[in-house]
């Protein structure tokens, strides 16, 4: 999966996904990948300058000349997924889903299915929160303001909420962070969490998620243990940088 449109190299967030520099983009990663071709290419987020039919119609050139083989997306409005499988097939929409982030299963995860389009849910545990391995915000980016859900006004309560998961784990026999992509595993066959570690033992203990089985029952107690409408803050401090900051085209 190879992410098009954004450049953040001078830690910034600048939008260019004309047609010029997704080729460049794509060009750049095959020869830094040594390869011939990329499985996905993902337009990660719309560039306000850039109709997005135009960002398309160039990333379906690019696989006609077989240099991906996919098209997806990340972050993008219902209408604006329509738009763009109007134009080119579309494989994948990367969204962050999980128990605290579920803003997009109103209109985005059923304009998908329509679609035939399968959901990458990123930051399925909800960048660490719903694992149970905070008891304070982490002295990084997501304590120092950019992720609200760790902010010191919101962090208790979410932490409740974390609690209430784990007690349903303990009864399960696994883990809070397994229940919580357990559940996104349960949400279909179409949905693919990808949760990121930098640990073997975490990784191990993610994939064991896989195996867990959820009963309709099991469900209904993690709902009611973690409604969205008790979740405190938002996905980012600056919500612009997802579907929520586009507007249709």
């Amino acid at each position: 999966m190879c992410k098009l449109g954004v450049d953040t190299r001078d830690g910034s967030f600048k939008h260019n996904a004309s047609a010029s520099e997704l080729r460049r983009t794509v060009d750049w990663a095959l020869e830094q990948l040594g390869t011939d071709y990329l499985d996905i290419l993902v337009l990660n987020r719309e560039d306000p300058e850039v109709p997005l039919r135009e960002s398309v119609e160039a990333l379906a050139q690019l696989v006609a000349e077989g240099k991906g083989r996919h098209i997806g997306l990340s972050e993008f409005s219902a209408a604006n997924v329509r738009l763009a499988a109007s134009v080119a097939p579309i494989c994948c929409l990367e969204m962050e889903w999980s128990l605290m982030s579920r803003d997009l299963e109103e209109q985005i995860v059923p304009t998908c299915r329509e679609l035939g389009i399968c959901i990458v849910a990123y930051s399925p545990l909800c960048r660490g929160l719903l694992t149970g391995a905070f008891q304070e915000a982490p002295k990084d980016f997501r304590g120092s303001g950019g992720q609200p859900r760790f902010a010191a006004e919101n962090l208790a309560r979410n932490l409740a909420l974390v609690g209430q998961l784990e007690q349903i784990a303990a009864k399960k026999g696994c883990t809070a962070s397994q229940l919580a992509l357990a559940w996104v595993h349960a949400q279909g066959a179409d949905v693919f969490p990808i949760p990121g570690t930098s640990s073997l033992r975490n990784l191990q203990s993610n994939l064991q998620a896989a195996t867990l089985h959820l009963s309709p029952e099991d469900l209904a107690e993690i709902q009611q243990a973690c409604p969205a409408s008790e979740v405190r803050g938002d996905r980012y401090a600056h919500m612009a940088m997802t579907y929520h900051g586009n507007k249709d085209q």
